[in-house]
């Protein structure tokens, strides 16, 4: 999990204050590139539009992260975030147009991930009072995420759907659920 941040930030650092755009016009995903560049399946994930959307998306991680590390250990923790990062590309690309950024669809595998392992464990959600159950929480997320399908609002809903796709189909592989 803090590799990943370490990754994360480093390239955020490259390519926002170094001036490296290279590395994100290289990196980003557009569905007419998803099969004549399938690396940018995942490179995608490591990129970040703005410091807001790195810093909610890593802030998630750390915290959805090492809850779910402890369970799964880092090797696993890792292929569960490039596998959910990877289905919620496909996803998005297959259904959407513009750009695709962003560690998110890569996070909300996780953070399903530790709503499975954890489901009764409680946690708040930023500028709400009191915590609720993780499983709570996911359930929450995901069904705001379907409400928010086609809202013109640049946000990679489907990417973040794919991705708890993911994490769901991950944790079901490894027999925390029936």
């Amino acid at each position: 999990t803090q590799r990943l941040i370490v990754i994360n930030v480093a390239v955020h650092i490259l390519v926002h204050f170094l001036g490296l755009k290279i590395i994100y016009t290289g990196c980003f995903l557009e569905p007419y590139t998803m099969f004549s560049q399938p690396w940018r399946l995942i490179t995608c994930t490591f990129l970040h539009a703005n410091f807001s959307h790195i810093f909610f998306n890593m802030y998630a991680l750390y915290f959805f992260g090492m809850l779910t590390e402890r369970v799964l250990g880092p090797t696993r923790m890792l292929i569960l975030y490039l596998s959910s990062g990877l289905i919620g590309s496909l996803i998005w690309g297959m259904f959407c147009t513009g750009s695709l950024v962003g560690a998110s669809g890569a996070v909300f595998g996780v953070m399903t991930a530790a709503a499975i392992a954890y489901p009764n464990a409680r946690c708040s959600i930023l500028f709400l009072p009191g915590s609720i159950k993780l499983w709570v929480m996911m359930v929450i997320y995901v069904v705001y995420e379907i409400l928010s399908l086609g809202g013109g609002d640049n946000i990679a809903h489907l990417a973040h759907l794919g991705g708890a796709l993911g994490g769901l189909i991950f944790m079901r592989r490894l027999g925390y659920m029936r």
